[in-house]
């Protein structure tokens, strides 16, 4: 369990991330603070990691610095077909089991709660078919925008 210290930040939400904020404490009964906190808790090895790298970064001799863009460009490109992959998954998982809920259960009680076989057929497909369709996806990062800023990795060199 969680230790907290009682640091606090404000933070500012758009209309739609509150409202989906909201509904989601409405329907599984946490505060949003703590959804928010379990959140942030979840990206936090990620962000020490992208701070280690901003760092070597800005130590790192200004000849030095265009190359490491460049490779964290490609890497960060890459990256982002794999999550776009996974949102797909997720999205199509999300779909099934609404069906499921309005069948009265059909998906999941016709497999006893087994998931494996969806994830079977998902698995099977390649990601770059599922990453090229043209739903909408779930966003790939929170930032709102693809950027080759890298979270500030760029604006570093």
């Amino acid at each position: 369990m969680r230790k907290f210290i009682n640091k606090r930040v404000s933070v500012g939400f758009s209309e739609q991330e509150y409202r989906v904020l909201r509904e989601l404490s409405e329907q599984n009964g946490q505060p949003m603070a703590k959804i928010v906190s379990e959140l942030v808790s979840t990206v936090i090895p990620i962000l020490e990691r992208m701070t280690a790298n901003l760092k070597a970064v800005n130590d790192a001799p200004a000849a030095v610095r265009e190359g490491l863009k460049n490779s964290a460009d490609s890497a960060l490109s890459e990256m982002e077909k794999l999550a776009e992959a996974a949102f797909k998954i997720h999205d199509e998982f999300s779909e099934e089991l609404e069906k499921s809920a309005t069948r009265g259960g059909d998906f999941i009680g016709a497999r006893g709660g087994d998931f494996s076989s969806f994830f079977e057929k998902i698995e099977s497909e390649k990601p770059a078919d599922r990453a090229s369709e043209t739903a909408k996806p779930t966003p790939l990062t929170n930032r709102g925008v693809k950027s080759s800023s890298l979270g500030g990795l760029a604006d570093a060199m």
